[in-house]
């Protein structure tokens, strides 16, 4: 860690655990008071995944190298400093300018030297934008930092575009099944789907996944799978669908 600040970090009383380049993000969702729905796997999978896709691009680091996660009994999260930084904003406005102070002395030495110095400026820039609104008391004024942040989150991917850099977001195999107009409301066929586009390389990189209810569906490069498509996977589709079809039938006249 930086050698000038060589003391633990420390919010209300609780500590917040910090490893090499990382924060811990379990730590510092307790130190906010551990506010309902904002837990660090929350995040994570919604509001922060393309901060988080930002960081791995600019400092050529995985899903996995950005975000850590230790499960079962005694199991935290931790992210890349800058992707901490993100997640405390997201948090609290108070939390967030606290660590702009003793969390980013002690985290900024790490800065790698390979990210861009105008991507770099423009993270520190909504920072900034959203330490100014956070004193604000009206309703209206509440709203204004996600709605900064949402402009920063754009501003970025279009920074990251002007490097041929892309964001991917998934889609679901239900959805690629159902836009090449296949048998619908048949069991078991998107499962089945899935497993053929992941076989063949349409995985989201970093294995992406959706909530739907209490499970999880996994994310399919839209474009990748169109390609499959054309290459032998819809006729694939077709003749599984057919086949399901027939052996329904079969069924019912026994």
């Amino acid at each position: 860690m930086n050698a000038q600040t060589p003391s633990p970090l420390s919010y209300n009383g609780h500590k917040i655990a910090d490893k090499g380049d990382d924060l811990c993000l379990t730590d510092m969702w307790k130190a906010c008071g551990s506010p309902a729905n904002k837990e660090p796997f929350n995040w994570v999978r919604f509001d922060g995944r393309n901060f988080i896709a930002a960081v791995g691009l600019a400092h050529n680091l995985s899903h996995t190298q950005v975000i850590k996660t230790k499960k079962g009994k005694g199991g935290a999260t931790f992210a890349h400093w800058q992707a901490g930084m993100a997640y405390a904003q997201y948090l609290d406005h108070d939390f967030h300018m606290w660590c702009n102070t003793a969390a980013r002395e002690k985290m900024e030495g790490k800065v790698a030297s390979g990210i861009p110095a105008d991507v770099l400026e423009l993270i520190r820039r909504t920072d900034g934008i959203a330490k100014m609104l956070a004193h604000k008391v009206t309703e209206i004024e509440k709203a204004m930092p996600l709605i900064a942040g949402q402009m920063a989150e754009t501003l970025i991917t279009a920074k990251l575009a002007e490097r041929n850099l892309l964001l991917r977001h998934g889609v679901t195999a239900k959805r690629i099944w159902d836009d090449f107009n296949l048998t619908p409301r048949l069991r078991g066929s998107t499962v089945w789907f899935g497993n053929r586009l992941a076989e063949m390389g349409c995985c989201i990189d970093g294995g992406l996944k959706a909530d739907r209810g209490n499970s999880a569906v996994r994310l399919f490069d839209p474009d990748k799978a169109r390609i499959c498509m054309k290459n032998g996977l819809l006729n694939t589709a077709l003749s599984y669908a057919a086949e399901r079809q027939g052996q329904g039938k079969l069924n019912l006249k026994g």
